[in-house]
């Protein structure tokens, strides 16, 4: 595995690292940072330092961009074509517009789990200015993701780090597999809706 980033999985803490690195290489998978890719070739990646890996199949993620339409408009984005709001999801300059998911420039990094969050918090905050109505939810940035590492294991991770909160956590164990087969099931039958709040807020609560 590698990463141009100085670190691998740069959105969560040292304390996450920490525990979560062991788990990596017991799964006996080697990672490199600060690598550039140069290129890809049928069964190899090639490095801005020349490094040259075997690869029988590469999959990259790609540098994120905005949508082009964004991209071309007149200030409705910015460099790299996402759209800037407030923490009510409201454009800074547009009030009419508001962006959430990956459009957005606070949607960093692209996780399904803040996406719905923002249009949690603009869909709130327009039926506030339409109907007078509700309250509209604070902007609570997170990384809050199960890895299923085969095999029955799984690590649960929490970690709002990234936004300077406090919170840098992991728990492994078969409750962690049981709660993301859960957590995909309840997604999958509900369309994409995350857990009742309840339930987040007692996984915050165990972790506390």
């Amino acid at each position: 595995m590698f990463s141009p980033g100085e670190a691998f999985f740069e959105d969560v803490g040292p304390k996450v690292h920490a525990d979560f690195e062991p788990l990596i290489a017991e799964a006996g998978i080697e990672v490199a940072v600060a690598q550039t890719l140069e290129r890809i070739e049928d069964d190899a990646v090639v490095f801005a330092d020349d490094e040259r890996w075997d690869s029988a199949l590469t999959i990259v993620i790609p540098p994120y961009r905005g949508h082009p339409a964004v991209v071309a408009s007149e200030g409705l984005g910015d460099e790299q074509g996402f759209v800037p709001t407030d923490t009510t999801m409201r454009h800074l300059d547009f009030p009419e517009v508001f962006a959430a998911g990956d459009g957005s420039a606070w949607a960093k990094p692209k996780l399904g789990r803040l996406a719905v969050h923002q249009a949690e918090i603009a869909a709130a905050a327009i039926r506030r200015e339409v109907t007078g109505t509700g309250e509209v939810p604070a902007w609570q940035p997170e990384v809050f993701c199960i890895t299923n590492r085969g095999g029955g294991r799984a690590t649960l991770i929490l970690s709002d780090w990234l936004w300077g909160g406090e919170r840098d956590l992991t728990f492994s164990s078969p409750l962690a597999r049981l709660m993301e087969w859960g957590f995909d099931e309840y997604s999958f039958h509900t369309r994409g809706h995350l857990p009742p709040e309840a339930a987040q807020e007692a996984l915050k609560k165990l972790f506390a």
